[in-house]
């Protein structure tokens, strides 16, 4: 699982500076606590090794990704007293788009 982590971070490093230089300035943590993966007002992205275990490196460089554009478009700013729930999965239809 951390060898995925690792080759999905050097494909992001090599080929994307910008979501990089993001990037490496976050900690990821690895906890089972989340079904899948997210990231934290604080920067903070959580990835459950099992979920990443099913994926392929492609799929993790998506998925984190998929966290830094969380930051990117300052999600976590931009909610306000909006449903978290409900303004996730918008942000994530967006992003994922």
């Amino acid at each position: 699982m951390i060898d995925k982590l690792d080759k999905a971070k050097t494909h992001i490093i090599l080929y994307h500076p910008l979501c990089a230089s993001v990037l490496l300035r976050h900690d990821i943590v690895v906890t089972r606590s989340i079904p899948t993966a997210g990231i934290d007002r604080a920067g903070k992205i959580y990835v459950n090794p099992d979920f990443i275990e099913s994926l392929s490196v492609r799929q993790v460089v998506f998925l984190l990704w998929h966290e830094i554009f969380h930051r990117l478009m300052m999600t976590h700013i931009r909610q306000g007293t909006r449903e978290a729930k409900l303004w996730n999965i918008a942000n994530d239809a967006v992003i994922n788009e």
